[in-house]
């Protein structure tokens, strides 16, 4: 009789292993095998299906709040390139009305200078004007008397040759001819130097002149800002922290970041115990929540380390899409089904 009790045992156990085999290949949630429809086989399972998240392949977020952009979205930028402008944090109201009447008033001070250096220059100006006019007339008298002193030595020297006049009045009549020549090289420098002066002192009052218009002009703008303190706030370019494309994080926030192409991944995860059902190259179908009749195709890529949860052990997996054209750059929620 111990032979067919023997017998009975290993028959009895090769159910039990059969059993257990059998049920565990078909627990039914996400992540795990399917229940089998009526007349398959544990041999023949159903396809392997995971919930993940559609996501960008790498992403960089934009710091600050950008107000104004200088390139479109989805397009390819470099780091440090700028990429648009933010205004900074404004000073609280009062302080920053303080700070505004702080500078009217220095505007306003700057005005009063550059008026006064305008005054100054003006009536350097006219000084150097009125002294230029004088050289000139006294480089006219010079020239009339030394016509006149040409004409007497023209007149002395033909009394001389004819020996009407003496030889000291002949000197005398040069001598008077050589300092009225003289007396015009004098004037003609005088008039030369109050010339120079008089124009760079028009040079200065025309500088005296700009200096007065950007001072009422800083002065306006001062104004302006007492009026609307909010309206001084400063304005910051915004660089992309990165290689990429410029896309929009959030619609709600706009919030931007840049994405290192414009390709797509699916993230997943799934449980240790399941992992037999996963290999990298392994083909996939995906669809996504936001549009449920289309059939992505996609790619296992990465199988991560073992992470432990409340809900046991899972193993982060991501696929990437193979004909990922059409997407947006929004996340979604996405069915994947392993092949």
């Amino acid at each position: 009789m111990k032979p067919q009790t023997t017998s009975a045992v290993v028959l009895l156990t090769t159910a039990c292993l059969v059993g257990a085999v059998w049920t565990h290949a078909n627990l039914t949630s996400t992540g795990h095998w399917r229940p089998s429809d009526a007349g398959e086989s544990p041999q023949d399972p159903a396809p392997f299906r995971l919930t993940g998240e559609l996501v960008s392949v790498s992403t960089v977020p934009v710091e600050g709040s950008v107000l104004e952009l200088e390139v479109p979205l989805n397009a390819q930028v470099r780091k440090g390139q700028v990429i648009g402008e933010t205004q900074l944090d404004a000073m609280p109201a009062p302080a920053a009305e303080l700070d505004a009447r702080r500078n009217l008033a220095a505007a306003a001070a700057a005005v009063e200078a550059a008026r006064t250096q305008l005054q100054d220059a003006e009536a350097r100006v006219s000084a150097a004007r009125a002294r230029a006019e004088d050289t000139r007339n006294h480089l006219v008298g010079a020239e009339v008397a030394a016509g006149e002193v040409q004409a007497a030595v023209q007149r002395d020297e033909m009394l001389y040759r004819e020996g009407m006049e003496s030889q000291l009045k002949h000197d005398e009549a040069l001598s008077l001819q050589q300092s009225a020549s003289r007396q015009i090289d004098t004037q003609s420098q005088l008039a030369g130097n109050s010339l120079n002066t008089m124009e760079q002192l028009e040079s200065q009052q025309a500088a005296a002149q700009a200096a007065l218009q950007q001072a009422e002009d800083d002065r306006r703008a001062a104004e302006s800002a007492v009026a609307s303190p909010q309206a001084a706030a400063v304005r910051s370019p915004v660089l992309a922290p990165a290689d990429g494309y410029l896309v929009l994080r959030d619609e709600f926030s706009r919030d931007l970041e840049i994405v290192s192409d414009l390709n797509r991944q699916v993230e997943t995860r799934i449980p240790q115990s399941s992992l037999f059902a996963v290999h990298i190259g392994q083909l996939a179908t995906v669809t996504l929540d936001s549009q449920p009749k289309v059939v992505f195709h996609a790619v296992v890529r990465n199988i991560g380390d073992a992470q432990a949860s409340a809900a046991g052990a899972f193993c982060p997996v991501t696929l990437s899409l193979t004909d990922a054209s059409g997407l947006g750059n929004d996340t979604a929620r996405a069915t994947i089904t392993l092949q």
